[in-house]
């Protein structure tokens, strides 16, 4: 989906059954959320965000045991693991 703010929005289906487990979560799908569409930096935690489709609810990445944002979501950090992942759940609580 392109909003009308250019936006994009790409929802991803995993399986009906909802059975893949992930942290304390069983996700059924994704939901990926491009905040300024297809304009650079097309980055995870800059520009690009995720949350978890589960059987009852949705979840942001960087929830409980799913992708720390105290290390996947650190500003300026050069760490293996800061990708960016966290930063869904970081901003949203913040």
């Amino acid at each position: 989906l392109i909003l009308n703010n250019g936006s994009l929005v790409i929802m991803r289906m995993v399986g009906s059954a909802c059975n893949w487990v992930s942290g304390d979560y069983t996700r059924c799908g994704f939901i990926y959320i491009d905040v300024n569409g297809f304009k650079k930096p097309n980055i995870w935690g800059k520009d690009i965000f995720e949350v978890e489709i589960t059987s009852n609810a949705i979840v942001p990445q960087g929830a409980k045991n799913f992708y720390d944002p105290d290390t996947t979501c650190v500003e300026g950090s050069t760490a293996t693991d800061n990708l960016g992942n966290g930063c869904s759940a970081k901003y949203l609580y913040e």
